[in-house]
């Protein structure tokens, strides 16, 4: 069919050919041209269809032919723009106006003026041509037809279903103005109605024929979205009775293997096998349904194994993730370049991920079972996931603390031992996969409060703020699950080859860099960030820095503290000194008392 050709060659019809002939053309011709497979075929033969078939329109477009030869020329230069690859519709815009301008009387220009700005997403200009159209012609369907469906584009949604409808009632086995409003009626949620309009415009003439097929195309579609499969399944049985001629059956195919492809993108992969099976039976020469068929029956296993992932509570999240990611590119949702961007970053987060548990075990344990029990979902990337299950087991361990459920992060062989939370500084016990409490924590606190009440006071207000002081100090560090906090190692201690912390140690270089800073002006806060530390941690260290600078300038060599726990070695020398000085005194002021008895008893 050529762009140039007028609207009886469409048709296939002569000048003078009655409405009867018209119509019966246009319905031969819509069996080659389905608006569904072939939309602009479809478009040529519904336009000259809706001119010839009503009198006035047809008349406009004679006279134009005969006399308008200049209408005519801007007509059809429009006409060559729009056929082009891309459509050059600002120039077709320019060329129909000058068209309009030396003929504004034509209803047929106003309204492929207003087609044309619809086409350009120019709904308010569109509605606009059309109604100028239906003032010059008011009993033209198509014209009506295009005000409704501006006004729909417009939002004026209840406005269009009226427009829709005054159409419809007039011919209610008219399938375009049937689709036209059940469509609206959809968008309203008025489901019931859709479905009734499409009904009564499928058994107007009380049997099945070729253009109803277009209404039960929108009927299945409609029940996919609802969801509706049983609905579907009786349809389904329906159509697949009822077609006759080779070009029924095509078109029925068509129509199933598109709902079918429809219900496998909505994961009902039973019923969407169904309706392919069906689809390629009544049309198994269609290479379109062959490949959808192919599509569908080949991914089926898959979707369920994936599927079952995505629905379980055993999978790790970063496994579900991976396999989301994979599965998107298989069925060709994301570009390949996309693809590669994401997986590079997915990547990058596992090598962080499976540096630290609970997250690295689980997931070699995830990967292990869909190994064991979805081979298909597994062979998604098998190499990828052998390799991750090769790797070594992490070093590191994220728990809660017991107390506060701050999350601390140690290494599972250096860290074991007693140590404090950097949160809560109580003590608490890592036994490398878990953070609990002491085992003699009741006893300890016991003893404690005993020997309290026993000697009230061992430490000057001095010495007490100064071991809280050395107690305070925590860290922070980022692992591959979040950004956990940790405290010095349980159990560590500092000797004469510098201080050493729990769970990630102060280098000389950051310590040289964090002087330099301050000295510098630079904010705690932007420390802290430069060097991925907390603000308590980089303002104890400072603290400390500071410290051992001042007594190196007085003292010479000094005994290191435990920058965490207030049990160190120095407060234990402390605490030593003072109870020793203690039981002095108190033997000497006993002798004291003692030596007054006597000289009393003298």
């Amino acid at each position: 069919m050529s762009d140039s050709a007028t609207h009886y060659e469409a048709l296939g019809v002569a000048e003078d050919a009655s409405e009867k002939q018209i119509k019966a053309a246009f319905y031969k011709k819509v069996r080659k041209h389905p608006p569904e497979q072939d939309p602009d075929g479809y478009k040529a033969i519904r336009e000259a269809y809706d001119v010839l078939s009503n009198p006035v329109a047809r008349k406009e477009y004679d006279n134009m032919a005969a006399y308008g030869d200049e209408i005519k020329q801007l007509e059809d230069e429009a006409e060559d723009l729009l056929s082009q690859d891309p459509p050059q519709v600002d120039a077709a815009l320019k060329k129909l106006k000058k068209a309009v301008v030396l003929g504004p009387e034509i209803g047929l220009l106003r309204n492929r003026l207003g087609d044309v700005h619809y086409m350009n997403g120019e709904y308010q200009k569109a509605l606009v041509q059309f109604n100028k159209a239906i003032d010059l012609d008011g009993s033209n369907p198509a014209y009506r037809l295009s005000k409704g469906h501006a006004q729909r584009e417009l939002g004026r949604t209840q406005a269009a279903e009226r427009t829709f409808r005054t159409v419809w009632e007039e011919d209610t086995g008219d399938y375009a103005a049937a689709r036209a409003l059940a469509g609206v009626l959809f968008d309203q949620e008025q489901y019931e109605d859709a479905h009734s309009v499409l009904d009564t415009a499928i058994w107007e003439d009380g049997k099945l024929d070729f253009e109803d097929f277009f209404c039960y195309y929108d009927k299945l579609r409609y029940y996919v979205l609802q969801g509706q499969t049983e609905k579907l399944k009786e349809e389904m049985e329906i159509v697949a009775d009822l077609p006759e001629s080779s070009e029924d059956r095509q078109f029925a195919a068509f129509m199933l293997g598109q709902s079918g492809f429809q219900l496998y993108e909505l994961n009902a992969f039973d019923l969407a096998h169904e309706f392919m099976d069906v689809a390629t039976n009544l049309d198994p020469d269609s290479e379109l349904l062959q490949d959808l068929a192919e599509h569908v029956f080949g991914l089926r296993g898959l979707q369920k194994e994936l599927n079952a992932i995505m629905e379980s509570d055993w999978a790790h999240e970063y496994v579900k993730q991976i396999m989301a990611l994979y599965y998107t590119r298989a069925v060709d949702e994301i570009p390949q370049h996309e693809f590669e961007q994401r997986m590079e970053t997915g990547i990058d987060n596992l090598e962080m991920v499976m540096q630290v548990d609970p997250d690295s075990s689980e997931i070699k344990r995830s990967l292990r079972r869909i190994r064991r029990q979805y081979p298909e979902a597994y062979g998604l990337n098998e190499s990828l996931f052998d390799a991750i299950l090769s790797l070594p087991d992490a070093e590191m361990f994220a728990g809660e603390c017991p107390y506060c459920q701050d999350t601390i992060t140690a290494h599972k062989q250096q860290n074991r031992g007693a140590g404090h939370c950097p949160n809560c500084n109580r003590e608490i016990r890592f036994t490398g996969s878990a953070y609990k409490k002491p085992r003699s924590s009741s006893r300890s606190q016991s003893s404690q409060s005993q020997s309290s009440r026993s000697r009230p006071s061992q430490q000057t207000p001095s010495q007490r703020t100064s071991s809280r002081n050395q107690s305070s100090g925590r860290s922070s560090t980022s692992s591959a699950s979040g950004t956990h906090s940790s405290s010095d190692a349980p159990g560590s201690r500092e000797d004469s080859s510098g201080p050493e912390r729990a769970y990630e140690k102060w280098t000389d270089e950051e310590e040289k860099q964090l002087v330099n800073w301050k000295a510098g002006g630079i904010s705690l806060d932007e420390i802290a960030s430069r060097l991925k530390r907390s603000k308590s941690a980089v303002r104890s260290r400072l603290r400390k820095v500071d410290s051992s600078t001042k007594k190196s300038d007085g003292a010479g060599e000094e005994r290191k503290q435990d920058p965490i726990s207030s049990s160190g070695t120095a407060s234990q020398s402390t605490e030593s000194e003072s109870s020793s000085l203690a039981e002095g005194l108190l033997t000497a002021v006993a002798l004291f008392i003692m030596f007054l008895v006597f000289l009393t008893g003298c």
